[in-house]
């Protein structure tokens, strides 16, 4: 390769960008809290019984003329502008992070809600996704400067898929907005993030009657919580660390099953 100018060769660690994305209730925060040196950015309810440092909560005051969005600003350029011991920055929630940029869109343009945009409100998720550009941007300052790896932290729905090749089923992603098209930042920031991990517990179909001719089935499960790291016809996921597709997770310690416990700052 003579001659060649600015060539990179060979693996080269960086801080990871995860995206974790679950079911309610299954431990989402404290699987994320397990990084090295975390402090949570708190867009929602649930870190206080956890315990892990963590900024206040981001919400909206506006009697006081107080908005959220701004905190969570605030606190993104106190991890930026300070020296500090902290490793990994948890974003908690991305649901409630899109509810603040939501309500900052509306406010700027005078409306009490996305609903009241054109096109039955699509023109306003145009707008916030445009938000979310400029504040993942943002966030990805910390990784880039400050050498911090990142968790986002989502909810998942179930939702029909359309898929050409075969007949439409219902299959698990991530609760952010998307269009008719499949477009938006349900899908943006699966592509900005390093991982897409789905959690879940494990379940299983089985047949437990026969009722006028037909199997009954039912789900079952032992509690044991899963994550998935390979997109399925089931789920979204993704990895680039040649991770098994599901990995059984402690109820504590999940982020060191996955990353290997290794420091991935700078």
């Amino acid at each position: 390769m003579a001659g060649l100018q600015g060539v990179i060769e060979g693996v080269v660690a960086h801080p990871r960008k995860t995206f974790l994305y679950g079911i309610h209730g299954i431990g989402k925060t404290t699987w994320a809290s397990s990084a090295p040196n975390p402090i949570i950015i708190q867009t929602e309810q649930g870190a206080d019984d956890i315990g892990t440092m963590r900024f206040p909560l981001c919400i909206d005051k506006p009697e006081k003329k107080k908005y959220g969005i701004d905190m969570f600003r605030w606190c993104l350029d106190e991890l930026l502008n300070t020296d500090h011991d902290r490793k990994t920055a948890i974003i908690d929630s991305a649901d409630g992070l899109a509810k603040l940029l939501e309500a900052e869109v509306c406010r700027k343009n005078g409306k009490e809600s996305i609903a009241e945009f054109g096109y039955a409100g699509s023109e306003g998720y145009d707008f916030a996704l445009a938000e979310w550009y400029r504040t993942l941007d943002h966030i990805d300052r910390l990784a880039d400067e400050k050498g911090m790896s990142i968790v986002v932290v989502g909810h998942s729905c179930i939702v029909d898929y359309k898929d050409p090749s075969t007949d439409n089923y219902m299959r698990n992603t991530n609760a952010l907005h998307l269009t008719s098209k499949g477009k938006g930042i349900g899908k943006y920031i699966q592509q900005w993030a390093d991982e897409v991990l789905f959690y879940s517990y494990k379940a299983m179909v089985r047949t437990t009657d026969k009722k006028l001719g037909k199997e009954v089935t039912k789900g079952v499960g032992g509690g044991e919580r899963y994550l998935y790291t390979e997109y399925r016809p089931s789920h979204d996921a993704k990895n680039r660390l040649h991770l098994p597709a599901e990995m059984k997770m402690p109820l504590e310690g999940g982020y060191g099953e996955v990353y290997n416990g290794k420091d991935l700052s700078k």
